[in-house]
């Protein structure tokens, strides 16, 4: 059981390691870890994730984790060092964006010539 000294501790390097190589932004947008709450600029990793653009061998993998905060927590304490070390391997991604990369790449990995038509089909849409 992860503790909340230990959840802190966790936080805390996520949002340095955001800051250090990503400048704490978004990738896709321009949302920031940064926020402006009573006057005060606080800090928050809710609602990012860091994206693997590449996988290294022995690297840690989420669905080799216990399912839910236990695993979750544990995964994260893991895959930081790796975030360091490699971050030229990793981008800063907002939830809703990092939902949208997934599944593209789903699709890209099964049909890659279907990212063309959706592309198109995107750029016509005029609802």
């Amino acid at each position: 059981m992860t503790t909340n000294k230990e959840i802190a501790e966790i936080r805390a390097e996520e949002i340095r390691l955001a800051e250090k190589y990503f400048q704490g932004k978004c990738c896709c947008c321009t949302r920031t870890i940064s926020k402006t709450k009573r006057k005060k600029i606080v800090k928050s990793f809710v609602g990012f994730q860091y994206h693997h653009l590449e996988y290294r061998t022995g690297e840690p993998r989420r669905k080799n984790y216990p399912k839910g905060a236990t695993g979750t927590w544990k995964y994260k304490k893991d895959v930081l060092p790796f975030v360091e070390k490699y971050h030229k391997e990793f981008i800063l991604v907002d939830t809703p964006h990092h939902h949208i990369i997934e599944k593209l790449y789903r699709i890209y990995k099964h049909h890659p010539d279907w990212l063309d038509l959706i592309i198109i089909a995107v750029k016509q849409t005029k609802t």
